[in-house]
Order: structure tokens, then C-alpha cells, then sequence
């Protein structure tokens, strides 16, 4: 690795959504003292138009994460972030683990319960540069305080979790349907892919492994069976079903540059947007796409200690957030992890008033974007505040995951435990 310097320097693996980002946030939560020098990306301008915001020069401008590596790079930073795409994580982040740098790698840093026992392997070595696994939930302020909240004994031991995650209808079709993980075999399966965060945050509360997993879900709304009539491959091919919910002209020509918007075009107009439709994997009808991941799916999960945990996905909401509630011995904690209501409230058995705190979710995945590069940020420079969600702390949740899915496509109950031991044995 190279050796700490006042300023530190970060390679930045794919200049999508979540690089641009994290390199945002380095350049104004560091105070200058992180700063992008190297951007592998293979678009040239999305490549070139990160690089010129962050003041790359173009000998540290690369088509591919394998040239950057290949040039010597990792020789000459301090830290990777990488946000390769899924099915690209294990193999962009062995190189780096094996340089001994530390890294940022985005969820879920395997697609896969082989690959995922590979990087914990690898990272397994007590002398290994940090790792954080991009579980940005943790970070948060209302996470913390929910953690905190249980670890306190605000509710006594925990008898059962009941957890939702309300997929919004219009980011199901974006992301789910239309985008990177509409496919399980071209990104990582769905409760992977979008749970993860979840099942980590779960598993980090009650302080202990998942034992089993059983689940259910299909495909029941985006797909041909229920396609309107005047339909057609893309909207922009002259389609005119009446009043469809996802005709992507009206959705993708809105004003505004925020995210999803922002996937399409560098330009950030609606005319961009519409111009560049008719050629766009977002102009796809929902009804005649190649997805194929469940848009509902229910899973049940104990831990070794007998608590029960349920976590339901749906696809179709009308609104998008995440609700906890957890119930104990002594007492009961709902969670509310949305625009809507964001609160915590916690009830005690026997007791009638209630305390309900109200907390602010701004920023990315409230506030756990900026939360995650923070405390990077003091680990590089201070070598203090190590990560709380490291590869291995990852594992439980990945696994988790993947048991669940596994648990779904051969309608079975998995032993968690077994499952992870045959990952780790093969």
C-alpha cells in the first residue's frame, strides 16, 4: 500500500450512479484531503465528465478497472472505491485486497454464495487493509438510534422482527424491470440485489446469525400477461395503450436532474432524455422486457437463538421507504424509514404513553452515503473509526440472501449454517 500521505489518494472503479457520487461526497466531506486522481469507466464521456469535475489528468483516465490495474495504479493510491458493476465485484476487488489498499465496495460485493466466500477468504488475513462493504443503512443516524435503542434493552430480549421494504412502483420498473437487476443471471437476484442492506441491518441488531430461511415470490404484474392492449416493444414506437403507468415519455421527459432521471443522459434536460429514449433500455414497454425477478417475495428467517424475522418486497407500492417493527419481552419498537413519517416509536408493555422521536432522513439512503465516505475519510486519516460493515460482518446478510432465493426456487426451508459451509468448502 502506498504510504499515508497528507492527502490521499482514491481510484475510482465505474463512474455510474454510486462512483459519482461517493466522488462527490470525498471532494466535499474530506476537506480536501481525499481526492480522486485515477477513474476507470467504460463510457468515455461519463468517464471524461467525472474526471474533469474531480480534476483527473488523463494519464489517470482508464477504459476498463483491468487497464487501470494494469497500468500500476493501485502502486500509487491509497484507497479504491469500486463500483463496478454486480457479477464485476469479486474480481475488481481480489486485485485491490491482494495490494493490501483499502476499498469501498458497493452491495452486494458478490452476486453469489461461492464468490462471496472468496472475498471473505481473501479479506480473512487479521493484517488486511479495511473493507467497507457499502451497507450505508448502518450509517445512518436512524439506524444507529434503532441499534442503540435495541441494544439498551428498550424492548427486552427480541422475540420477532417484521420488516417491509416498499419498493416504489415507478423505481421497481426502473431498476428492477427496465435497468441493471432485471435479470438474476445478469446482476444478482433481487432480494440480494435490493435486501441486503436489509438482512445486514437486521442481523447487526439482534447481534447474531441467521439458522434458517424459507421464502416465496414470482413475477406477477411486469410481464406479457398483463400488458394493455396497443402495446409495444418500446413506448417510443408508437404505442397507445391508454393512461399506462410506466409510458417512460412522460416519466424519463420530466424537468429535473435527480436521480433516476440522471441515469439516461450526462445532459440533464428533459429534451436529452427524450432524445436519447428510442435507443434507451429505458424506453422499453414493462410488459415485453427480458426481467425476470420476482416483484413480490416473502421470506421468514430464524436465528440460532429461535427469534423470528420476516421481510417482505414488493414491487408495487405506492409509496417508497422501509418499515421495522420489533417486538420483545418488554416492549415493542416501529420503525419508520420514509419521507412520509420518519420516526421511531417505542412502546412499552404496561405502559400507555409512547416516545416517538422523529428523525431526519436528507441526504443519500438518509444520510448514509455521506455517513459511510465520513468515516473513510478519518480511517485513511486518522487510521481511527473502523468500519462497521466490513466483508465479514457483510457475510451474514449476503448468505442470508442467497439462502433465501435458493429457498424460493426449490420451495424448501435452508439451513443457513449449511449453506454458508458448503460456500466456504467449495
Amino acid at each position: 500500500m502506498a504510504q499515508r500521505a497528507a492527502q490521499q489518494r482514491i481510484a475510482v472503479f465505474g463512474a455510474g450512479s454510486r462512483g459519482r457520487i461517493y466522488a462527490d461526497l470525498i471532494s466535499t466531506h474530506s476537506q480536501g484531503a481525499l481526492s480522486v486522481v485515477a477513474i476507470a469507466e467504460p463510457r468515455p464521456d461519463w468517464r471524461n465528465q467525472t474526471a474533469d469535475a474531480h480534476g483527473v489528468a488523463q494519464n489517470g483516465r482508464f477504459e476498463s478497472w483491468e487497464s487501470l490495474i494494469a497500468a500500476g495504479v493501485l502502486d500509487d493510491v491509497d484507497a479504491v472505491i469500486n463500483t463496478t458493476p454486480d457479477h464485476d465485484h469479486v474480481h475488481s476487488a481480489l486485485p485491490v485486497i491482494d495490494a493490501g489498499l483499502p476499498m469501498l465496495l458497493e452491495k452486494p460485493m458478490a452476486s453469489n454464495a461461492a464468490d462471496v466466500a472468496r472475498l471473505a477468504t481473501a479479506a480473512a488475513d487479521q493484517n488486511a487493509a479495511p473493507v467497507w462493504v457499502a451497507h450505508v443503512l448502518r450509517y445512518t443516524t436512524f439506524f444507529e438510534r434503532v441499534h442503540e435503542l435495541v441494544r439498551n434493552g428498550a424492548v427486552g430480549d427480541v422475540m420477532a422482527v417484521d420488516h417491509a421494504e416498499n419498493i416504489a412502483h415507478w423505481h421497481f420498473a426502473h431498476s428492477y424491470v427496465r435497468g441493471n437487476w432485471g435479470s438474476s443471471v445478469g446482476s444478482s437476484p433481487m432480494i440480494l440485489a435490493k435486501c441486503c442492506h436489509d438482512l445486514d441491518i437486521i442481523s447487526w441488531i439482534l447481534d447474531e446469525p441467521f439458522a434458517t430461511a424459507s421464502s416465496v415470490g414470482s413475477l406477477g404484474s411486469f410481464n406479457s400477461a398483463n400488458e394493455p392492449e396497443g402495446a409495444t416493444d418500446r413506448c417510443t414506437d408508437g404505442c397507445t395503450a391508454a393512461h399506462c403507468l410506466f409510458d417512460a415519455r412522460p416519466f424519463y421527459g420530466r424537468a429535473g436532474d435527480r436521480w433516476p432521471l440522471n441515469i439516461l443522459t450526462l445532459e440533464p434536460t428533459a429534451e436529452a432524455r427524450l432524445a436519447a429514449l428510442p435507443t434507451s433500455r429505458y424506453s422499453r414497454c414493462v410488459y415485453r422486457c427480458d426481467n425476470d425477478v420476482p416483484d413480490r417475495q416473502a421470506s421468514i428467517f430464524t436465528t440460532e437463538s429461535g427469534v423470528t424475522v420476516s421481510l417482505s418486497i414488493t414491487g408495487n407500492s405506492h409509496t417508497e421507504g422501509r418499515r421495522l417493527r420489533i417486538d420483545g419481552t418488554r416492549g415493542t419498537i416501529v420503525a419508520r424509514f420514509d419521507h412520509v413519517d420518519p420516526s421511531i416509536e417505542v412502546m412499552t408493555h404496561g405502559v400507555t404513553a409512547t416516545s416517538r422521536e422523529s428523525v431526519d432522513l436528507s441526504g443519500g439512503h438518509g444520510g448514509g452515503d455521506t455517513g459511510i465516505i465520513e468515516t473513510m475519510a478519518s480511517t485513511l486519516l486518522t487510521g481511527t473509526t473502523p468500519p462497521s460493515s466490513t466483508i465479514a460482518t457483510a457475510v451474514p446478510s449476503h448468505m442470508a440472501a442467497l439462502a433465501a432465493e435458493h429457498a424460493r426456487l426449490t420451495a424448501t426451508v435452508v439451513d443457513v449454517a449449511a449453506f454458508t459451509r458448503t460456500a466456504f468448502q467449495n
